[in-house]
């Protein structure tokens, strides 16, 4: 259990530390777009990040993901 809220300056320190091009979630954004737009988002990160630490669950949303299988020949025939 968390007993203390996240900092902005502990949610700023990971956006920069991650990778910008990993693979972006449901929503398309990647960690390139996240830190290019920081200072825009930054408010309503902080308002995600503390809504999870009152109720300890993140969005349904942030818990999805897309999973894409990707031919590693050059004309895939079957799978």
């Amino acid at each position: 259990m968390l007993t203390v809220p996240f900092s902005l300056e502990e949610i700023e320190e990971v956006v920069k530390r991650s990778e910008g091009n990993k693979s972006p979630g449901p929503d398309g954004f990647n960690f390139t777009f996240i830190k290019s737009f920081w200072s825009l988002i930054k408010g309503e990160m902080r308002i995600m990040f503390d809504q999870f630490h009152g109720n300890a669950r993140l969005p349904k949303d942030l818990l999805s993901y897309f999973v894409t299988l990707i031919p590693k020949v050059p004309c895939p025939s079957t799978l």
